[in-house]
């Protein structure tokens, strides 16, 4: 087996992070496609913002994957079009995508059944949170008949200050004890 080599792991993992991107994959697809202004890029791919668009195109552009073309006229044309790394890029994602294509069109396993939590001997209920410790996913402690409390159902502070008690972050002032 090959051993990853530490000069070519940054410039792949760095590629992976790119075209993993949201959206990334489509703007390189409509770009294939023949996309050339920013309105047929929008037509092309569906959901996509204005804004979200405008940073993926910047994006591959400063990855000279795409190349930017601004024509003078009135008004401002901008044209996008892929450079030779980005048509060798989209290329080399065409294995990929027949893939995923074939992928989905297999019938999924159905997931396996998970096994019921685990409940105490004793009786008591817990309150099915679950917090994680260094040693590992434990439960919250046992509840004994008590409900918790959600941030809703507390009291606000000026709703106990008008019943004359304190809430327990409250400390006494000083002089008070």
């Amino acid at each position: 087996m090959d051993t990853i080599h530490d000069d070519t792991c940054p410039s792949f993992e760095g590629t992976l992070e790119l075209i993993g991107r949201r959206w990334t994959g489509s703007v390189l697809q409509a770009a294939a496609q023949g996309a050339r202004r920013f309105g047929e890029y929008r037509a092309l791919i569906d959901g996509i913002s204005d804004r979200l668009l405008s940073q993926r195109l910047k994006e591959l552009e400063a990855a000279d994957l795409i190349e930017r073309t601004v024509i003078p006229t009135t008004p401002v044309q901008i044209r996008y079009r892929l450079t030779p790394d980005g048509q060798a890029l989209v290329n080399a994602l065409q294995p990929l995508a027949q893939w995923s294509t074939r992928r989905a069109s297999r019938p999924r396993r159905a997931p396996a059944a998970r096994p019921p939590a685990p409940t105490p001997s004793s009786g008591r209920r817990y309150c099915g949170r679950r917090r994680t410790r260094a040693g590992g996913t434990r439960r919250c402690a046992p509840m004994n008949g008590r409900m918790p409390i959600s941030g809703l159902d507390r009291p606000s502070p000026a709703s106990l200050a008008v019943r004359g008690s304190r809430t327990p972050r409250q400390s006494p002032g000083l002089g008070e004890a």
